[in-house]
């Protein structure tokens, strides 16, 4: 993980993201992962941090920013066409809001600068 956000860095991005995109708990509750989302969300992070810290510190002058990679959720984000399957449904508000509070905190605790949201589905 760390060898590839080095090689973004090297080859001139300012901007390196954590290197999990489906860290939530509706995700990871199939993986029996749920009471660990923040936990793994900040130590994602702070990955990245360092990574991005110690390539600053070797190169004055530049400052590199982390983004913290949120989505998707395993619900689409609007109005589904048929609640037979789960995947179908669609997220009730507070499901939504739950879900990208827990991963964000975890993320911005973990020393993100920018929150990317990412693949949101609408279908």
């Amino acid at each position: 993980m760390q060898a590839i956000q080095r090689h973004y860095l090297e080859a001139g991005a300012d901007i390196i993201k954590t290197q999990h995109v489906q860290l939530e708990c509706d995700f990871d509750a199939r993986l029996r992962l749920e009471n660990h989302v923040h936990a793994l969300n900040v130590a994602g992070a702070q990955i990245a941090r360092q990574v991005a810290d110690e390539f600053e510190a070797s190169h004055p002058g530049r400052h590199f920013f982390v983004a913290g990679s949120m989505g998707p959720t395993n619900r689409t984000a609007s109005m589904s066409q048929g609640c037979e399957t789960v995947l179908l449904r669609g997220p009730s508000p507070s499901i939504s809001c739950r879900v990208y509070y827990e991963q964000a905190r975890g993320l911005v605790e973990g020393g993100v600068d920018i929150l990317l949201v990412e693949t949101v589905s609408t279908r």
